[in-house]
């Protein structure tokens, strides 16, 4: 018989975070493994996965202790995680009944509730930490303690995330990583596809920023400096890769409520009306979801990942590196740990006009441009390559189950 592995997620939005699971799903046997992804939200992923032929559920777990680097100490959070947790484990507990699997693979940190009941049920846990804890010091005890009860192998997304657990046998750093034959294409070819689409002319610099919109990702810090940019070099437009609300929440008494008092659907909107207030429209362009990322960067000559706070794990900085592109990081978290000292230029957080020069840079010279492309394809081939990360994961996977 094939040995079941359940897969949670958190959401149901396209972010590094699930497009790394699934990539590790992928590189299962298929004669060994049977994979159930679960999400707790419908969403653009769910999608994804099923059109990778992955098994997929959406199952409503509403106990979720969602606090981290970038999640304030909320008291509804708190009360959810306490009053749906009798709720998650009777969902989580019929679960495991009904499908019995051989392994609990949980893809966020926020995930308490499923990790309690798969102990409970005696079901080998391997637990994916890829955000940075909070910085209250109780809470942020609370749950890396509970990560490392309940947990037979803890896999962070950086030296920077292990740092905040004691040295463990059961703990490995597991890179996100890149299918580099994704990026084997003819970029040429796709430059023109893409900037027709979007309408760019040939000439233009195009400067990327991938990631869903939020204040902590550096989105709005964008704005600033683009202000500055486009003061010297009016041929530049910011390529906004991100996905925002849907036709049905529009609709939605929530959507209602904001349309009638003429507020923002989310942040993907606000970002528009504060580019719109500046009078920089025309050289901003919103993609919308994409899973063509390798396309879409084959036109782009810049990515930015100004990010304010540290991150787990920046998976635009390695798509950017393995497309050939040189990355404007904030030197943050395990930013400069992923892109070293010659792939890109690293810049203080939050800090708009170290930006803005980091961008007049590499707008003017061509050649670092290309010069920090070639090592970044480099630095992919020797640190973030699919095939070694997934040899791992199947390794751990096989000690869990075995155990």
């Amino acid at each position: 018989l094939k040995k079941k592995i359940i897969f949670i997620h958190h959401g149901g939005a396209i972010g590094g975070a699930p497009i790394s699971m699934l990539n590790l799903i992928s590189s299962l046997d298929n004669d060994i493994y049977k994979p159930l992804v679960i999400f707790t939200n419908p969403g653009p992923i769910v999608e994804i996965a099923e059109k990778k032929n992955i098994k997929t559920k959406v199952l409503n777990i509403k106990s979720i202790f969602f606090y981290g680097m970038h999640v304030k100490i909320r008291f509804r959070m708190l009360f959810n995680f306490v009053f749906y947790f009798n709720e998650t484990n009777k969902i989580i507990s019929d679960l495991i009944k009904k499908e019995k699997p051989s392994l609990i693979y949980l893809n966020t940190s926020v995930l308490v509730t499923p990790a309690i009941v798969a102990k409970k049920n005696k079901i080998p846990l391997v637990w994916s930490i890829r955000e940075v804890p909070g910085r209250n010091k109780i809470l942020r005890g609370w749950h890396l303690n509970k990560i490392k009860k309940l947990s037979d192998h803890i896999l962070v997304t950086s030296d920077y995330v292990g740092n905040y657990f004691d040295a463990t046998k059961n703990i490995s750093v597991l890179y996100n990583s890149i299918n580099i034959d994704e990026y084997k294409i003819n970029k040429k070819k796709y430059r023109d596809i893409i900037r027709q689409e979007f309408r760019i002319p040939n000439d233009d610099i195009v400067i990327a920023l991938i990631g869903s919109v939020q204040k902590v990702k550096g989105h709005y810090l964008l704005i600033e400096s683009a202000k500055e940019v486009l003061k010297s070099h009016n041929n530049v437009r910011f390529l906004i890769i991100a996905g925002g609300v849907n036709n049905q929440y529009k609709v939605s008494w929530k959507g209602r409520i904001k349309s009638i008092f003429n507020l923002p659907y989310d942040n993907l909107e606000r970002m528009k009306r504060l580019i719109t207030k500046s009078n920089i429209n025309k050289n901003f362009i919103f993609s919308g979801y994409r899973n063509d990322i390798p396309k879409v960067l084959a036109c782009v000559d810049i990515i930015v990942f100004p990010s304010l706070l540290p991150e787990g794990f920046g998976r635009p900085i390695i798509e950017g590196m393995a497309a050939g592109i040189p990355v404007i990081a904030s030197d943050t978290g395990p930013s400069e740990e992923i892109l070293g000292k010659n792939s890109g230029i690293l810049i203080p957080p939050n800090n708009p006009s170290k930006l803005t020069k980091a961008l007049q840079y590499l707008i003017s010279d061509f050649g670092a441009r290309v010069k920090m492309g070639k090592f970044g394809i480099k630095r992919i081939f020797d640190r973030f390559n699919s095939t070694d990360t997934v040899k791992s994961f199947n390794k751990i996977i096989e000690s869990c189950i075995a155990e």
